[in-house]
């Protein structure tokens, strides 16, 4: 249910914005409209300046600027109005969406009856409560190597894994630290960050690769991204890559960016 209404809030958005467009650019276009008339297979254009004048002046060829402006106001002012039919519809169907809850039917039990019902439907502050809460065993590998503290508590690699965790903290999106992902062949891999999209309560993994002037190093991540390709968990779809090296550190500032497009982030 917010998913749609989401949906619906950003398209609303956007459409105003793109009348505001067209209203601002139809202030600086002629008056009246653009008739065009077929003769012999060639259209030929005419400005109407009155409303009860149905032929209007003929635009000869050397006036193209005339004939592309009263084109184009045209092409706006159709747009404005079916802009305005979509907003109108709009806003009844956020009327109807935000009358109900569905969501809110198990959060709103009492606590000793929530306790014995299994929902069907979660809001998604207790989605993610629940998904924060699921408990699994992080990788064994060198633990003292985990000496970089989080904002959120956990320890972590390196700087950058923790400037990494920081950035999804502050962004309200929900993380989890060397989740385990065990692969059709059955080897287990644990990537750096599984987080949380809430608005479609999807799962996306991220992998930093910070030592890629290594040979070794990169011979065995990329074994590891070719396993995660056949298993179904590609870049660009499900599965988030950055890298760096001692010569080229991290852009923090343009993943945080890229992060907040393609969490759907509101800040």
């Amino acid at each position: 249910m917010k998913e749609s209404i989401r949906a619906l809030m950003e398209r609303r958005e956007y459409l105003k914005t793109v009348m505001r467009k067209a209203e601002n650019s139809l202030k600086n276009l002629p008056e009246g409209k653009l008739r065009v008339a077929v003769r012999n297979g060639n259209p030929q254009f005419f400005h109407t300046k009155e409303h009860h004048d149905s032929q209007g002046v003929y635009i000869p060829a050397k006036n193209a600027k005339m004939k592309m402006d009263l084109a184009q106001k045209g092409y706006l002012g159709m747009l404005v109005a079916e802009c305005e039919q979509e907003l109108l519809a709009i806003e009844r169907a956020l009327l109807i969406l935000r009358k109900g809850d569905p969501e809110g039917v198990y959060s709103n039990l009492h606590p000793a009856r929530r306790a014995l019902v299994k929902p069907l439907m979660l809001t998604d502050d207790e989605f993610v409560r629940r998904w924060e809460a699921y408990e699994y065993e992080e990788s064994d590998y060198h633990p003292e190597e985990k000496k970089f503290s989080t904002k959120k508590g956990d320890l972590v690699r390196s700087k950058s894994e923790a400037m990494i965790a920081d950035m999804y903290y502050d962004l309200g999106i929900p993380y989890k630290y060397e989740f385990p992902l065990t692969m059709k062949s059955g080897t287990t891999y644990y990537v750096d960050f599984a987080c949380l999209r809430i608005r479609d309560r999807t799962v996306l993994y991220h992998e930093h690769l910070g030592k890629m002037d290594d040979p070794g190093y990169v011979r065995r991540n990329m074994k590891k991204i070719d396993e995660y390709m056949k298993n179904g968990i590609f870049d660009g779809k499900n599965l988030i890559l950055t890298m760096e090296s001692e010569s080229y550190p991290i852009n923090m500032k343009v993943l945080r960016k890229n992060t907040i497009d393609i969490f759907g982030v509101l800040r």
